[in-house]
């Protein structure tokens, strides 16, 4: 993903981030999709919580902006191709 967005980093997360993922026994499809839909989430309820924090500048506004467009564009490759 282009950006890292501080609060939003999300371990034990590996597998979702997967195309294909091996359980031992077989391979079966990865939470991609999933895994953008809860980012996007995350991210903009991080946003409502820290845009009226005085530390809170218009580089994060951009980077924030930036991190959701590129989610919701990556996401849209995931669910227009059923």
């Amino acid at each position: 993903l282009p950006e890292f967005i501080p609060g939003a980093d999300q371990p034990g997360d590996w597998s979702a981030r997967q195309t294909l993922v091996y359980t031992g026994y077989s391979y079966e499809p990865g939470g991609i999709e999933n895994h953008l839909r809860n980012s996007i989430k995350l991210i903009e309820e991080l946003w409502n919580i820290s845009r009226d924090q005085d530390w809170f500048m218009q580089l994060h506004e951009i980077a924030i902006k930036r991190e959701l467009e590129e989610l919701r564009k990556t996401l849209t490759r995931y669910t227009t191709s059923e």
